[in-house]
């Protein structure tokens, strides 16, 4: 299916444990942010929106099917990069969903962002924000 793109689509999901890191990565971007389209997992997407006051579209939670979702997204061709953090020393094997939107960015050619420096090099490169020079302030 040909899908016309007038906006880069970011999606972003993470474990639990992984939250707090993808709020710190996205923070000195976020005054930029609205150049792509962000789809989050649910309760990542609400995490972002209460911390960094940025409009996000959600997908389900990532128990509850959302990263599926998001390789759906990916397989349909209308995601242009992915930050998917998992909390470390878990194997992937335990999470179907983070395993398969890894697998999905990697047969159809979709950079996915699984640390901080690759999470960085997707955001300049979407976002085209350098993380050393941006500060974001949250309006009240």
């Amino acid at each position: 299916m040909l899908h016309v793109r007038t906006v880069p689509l970011l999606a972003v999901l993470a474990d639990d444990y992984k939250k707090s890191e993808l709020i710190d990565l996205l923070r000195p971007c976020c005054g930029d942010l609205d150049v792509v389209r962000l789809v989050a997992t649910r309760d990542t997407g609400n995490l972002i929106r209460s911390r960094l006051g940025v409009d996000v579209e959600l997908v389900e939670a990532g128990a509850r099917g959302g990263a599926f979702q998001i390789a759906a997204l990916v397989v349909e061709g209308v995601v242009d990069g992915v930050i998917a953090l998992h909390q470390t020393g878990l194997s992937l094997g335990d999470d179907a969903g983070m395993l398969a939107v890894r697998r999905m960015c990697e047969i159809h050619d979709v950079a996915c962002a699984t640390n901080g420096a690759t999470a960085r090099a997707v955001l300049s490169s979407l976002v085209g924000c350098n993380v050393s020079r941006h500060v974001c302030v949250v309006k009240s």
